[in-house]
């Protein structure tokens, strides 16, 4: 599941030729039409140019029309199932399984993490999420652990205010307070528990009238408010004061048991079992896959791109991309297209051998620099030196002859714009 602030793709490539006649609206890729390896679609994350999508047999990455497979045949990751998947500030993405323990991946080299190698406390890892000093928080069913990429702390029931070891939703706030699922798997009942990395609160999801229920999900929108979805209880509401509860019987909510969610401004995207919702504005509307092309009516994965296309990950139909008056399929903006902020895009295909292309956007016209780096800070090309530039999107292709492979660093520098990202040369 998605249980993150969504993050933008600038430009989706969707091979579209490939695909079944479909509405505009939608376009929906299985393990017929296309690279994804199964038809179950359990996690998915969203970076610049790039969605990761986790199945029941590997993890699927879709870049520019092409699929990247890896699975346990092919890569370090522990086992098949894929649960979670969230990508931290250094670009490294982390990847949960049940059963498999933890996953790193910098898209050359894995690194696992389990029981047996590390003090992760359980290895069925639920969600994953990465604060504002790119501290991982892991909720297993042993408790939940924070990892720096050095050093471990696991919290749980004997040493912090965690009442069950079994954690699940969790989602972080703008003040970088953790909000954690919890359930007790004796009584059957859930918790939603809160830590400020000083203090725990709890809130019992029973006295709601949310009985023999746990939290699956958890987003936080930008007026801070709360939305939390249960396995059985529906979707509840928590304002930092006021709690509102929306089950099937008193909303337009498909079904009680809730899956995923997602945001897209101030309007919620919920995946049930029983077919997938949008709550805006007072008003809902619903999605089944008898009234619309939803290939199935499990939603157990959602997440929202920079051009409103909605990503539905489903039980069995695969991965549904959506949005109301025509999913967004531009190959890339137009190189004359005016932009309205400066940016620099990951370069593609990375890791990459011999050739990657590397992609801006500039507001104005301006006179820009683009170099390439190495580990010790050396400049080992430079692609453009002090050139004047038009306004629009901009590619340039960097073609390696005789270097070695490894990590490599591109810089941008535009009209006072400085921005600087990773790529991997794998020869």
């Amino acid at each position: 599941m998605m249980s993150k602030t969504s993050l933008g793709l600038v430009s989706i490539i969707l091979a579209c030729a490939k695909l079944p006649a479909q509405t505009p609206e939608w376009i929906v890729y299985d393990h017929n039409n296309s690279g994804l390896p199964n038809d179950a679609v359990y996690a998915l994350a969203l970076e610049e140019n790039v969605a990761w999508i986790g199945t029941a047999n590997g993890l699927a990455k879709f870049t520019a029309g092409a699929w990247t497979v890896y699975d346990t045949s092919n890569s370090a990751l522990p086992v098949p199932l894929v649960s979670a998947i969230s990508i931290d500030k250094d670009g490294m993405v982390w990847i949960g399984t049940p059963f498999g323990g933890l996953a790193r991946f910098d898209g050359a080299s894995w690194v696992t993490y389990d029981s047996s190698n590390s003090p992760l406390p359980n290895n069925t890892v639920y969600a994953i999420a990465v604060d504002a000093n790119n501290l991982k928080w892991i909720t297993t069913e042993g408790g939940l652990a924070t990892f720096d990429g050095s050093n471990w702390n696991v919290l749980d029931e004997t040493n912090s205010g965690l009442f069950e070891n079994h954690c699940r939703a969790l989602a972080l706030d703008r003040a970088d307070r953790k909000w954690i699922g919890t359930f007790d798997v004796f009584l059957f009942q859930g918790r939603i528990v809160t830590f400020d990395n000083v203090s725990w609160t709890y809130y019992k999801l029973w006295e709601l009238g949310m009985p023999s229920s746990y939290a699956d999900a958890i987003v936080i929108d930008q007026n801070d408010n709360k939305w939390i979805g249960t396995a059985g209880g529906g979707l509840a509401k928590f304002d930092g004061t006021n709690w509102e509860v929306y089950t099937h019987a008193n909303s337009g909510l498909p079904a009680n048991g809730v899956l995923s969610l997602a945001l897209e401004g101030e309007t919620l995207w919920i995946g049930t079992g029983s077919g997938l919702a949008r709550f805006a504005e007072g008003t809902w509307k619903t999605f089944h896959r008898s009234t619309s092309d939803l290939p199935d009516d499990f939603v157990y994965a959602l997440a929202v791109d920079a051009h409103g296309n909605k990503w539905i990950g489903t039980g069995s139909g695969g991965l549904a991309l959506y949005r109301e008056g025509g999913v967004r399929t531009q190959v890339e903006a137009r190189l004359d297209e005016k932009s309205e902020r400066f940016s620099l895009s990951q370069n593609y295909p990375n890791p990459f051998n011999p050739q990657t292309t590397i992609s801006y956007e500039l507001p104005k016209a301006g006179v820009i620099t683009l170099q390439v780096y190495d580990v010790l800070g050396r400049t080992v090309a430079t692609l453009a030196q002090s050139e004047r530039r038009s306004a629009g999107v901009h590619q340039t292709t960097f073609d390696v002859q005789n270097f070695p492979s490894g990590l490599y660093f591109y810089r941008l520098e535009a009209e006072g714009f400085v921005a600087t990202k990773k790529m991997v040369l794998a020869r």
